[in-house]
């Protein structure tokens, strides 16, 4: 009984060992899979240049009557061109929207590493602030999914007027676990949160199965900041602002509402709302 107790254990030590390896060579070329550019540069699309040589694209929807600027940083698996629709959902709900892609992204130049995607969010930023000339207190930081990570990056350095984050996870190693299993961290937003200031708005499906739920309470936990977390029920990683449409855009439209420091109904309250 002991002998066949210890070939299990070395049996799951050796695999971890393995497990350990394969992340570590691996995680950043499973995290950025970038698609093939699904659009041409044209007008429409800016090139700026980020401090460590590289080139990201950009893309800048103004809204003159605009309160509020969203800064989107969008997931893994897509580009400026394949997210078009979201940016002018954004648009259509009365805000500026400024999207940018990550390196080896789109038109973007170089290739993407979770060392590296805070330089183009910064990049982003920088670009919006001084550029721009976007007050830092009329942006609103909106990450999906991979976007979560440049988002808390930005929300925890900066002082956005908020953040919004959409099936976002804790870490890069807890998308699927509740907890990390390995020996170091990658993309830790919950960290991050954990120091934020601006309100917090987060929507997660209770069916994602790519960056499954337990993530959605874990930030929602962390953050101590005004907080607000919307979970649709039934609604996987994908289909969110489709399942509830108006828990979704209402929900944005009515938490930018908040923000106004002189109005009645200012966020400063902790809530969890499921929609069926």
């Amino acid at each position: 009984m002991a002998y066949i107790l210890l070939k299990i254990l070395a049996f799951a030590a050796a695999f971890y060992f393995i497990l350990i390896i394969a992340a570590y060579f691996l995680a950043d070329k499973i995290a950025f899979p970038a698609p093939k550019p699904s659009y041409e540069l044209s007008e429409k699309y800016r090139m700026i240049d980020a401090p460590n040589g590289g080139k990201i694209c950009t893309v800048f929807l103004k809204n003159p009557n605009a309160k509020y600027t969203v800064l989107f940083s969008h997931g893994n698996g897509e580009d400026l061109g394949e997210i078009a629709p979201k940016l002018e959902n954004l648009y259509n709900l009365g805000f500026s929207v400024f999207a940018y892609d990550y390196f080896g992204y789109g038109q973007s130049t170089l290739k993407s590493f979770a060392k590296n995607i805070e330089i183009c969010a910064e990049t982003a930023w920088q670009h919006l602030v001084k550029t721009e000339n976007v007050p830092e207190d009329k942006i609103i930081v909106f990450g999906y999914s991979m976007g979560s990570a440049p988002s808390a990056y930005l929300a925890s350095k900066h002082n956005p007027r908020a953040l919004i984050l959409m099936g976002g996870f804790a870490s890069a190693f807890q998308t699927q676990l509740p907890v990390n299993i390995f020996p170091w961290e990658m993309l830790n937003n919950a960290q991050k949160i954990r120091h934020l200031r601006c309100p917090i708005l987060i929507f997660h499906g209770t069916k994602d199965a790519i960056v499954r739920y337990h993530n959605a309470e874990i930030l929602y936990e962390s953050a101590s900041c005004p907080k607000y977390l919307i979970s649709i029920k039934g609604a996987g990683h994908y289909d969110i602002p489709y399942s509830a449409p108006k828990a979704f855009f209402g929900g944005i439209k009515n938490f930018a509402n908040t923000l106004d420091p002189n109005a009645e109904n200012t966020m400063n309250v902790s809530v969890k709302t499921k929609i069926k």
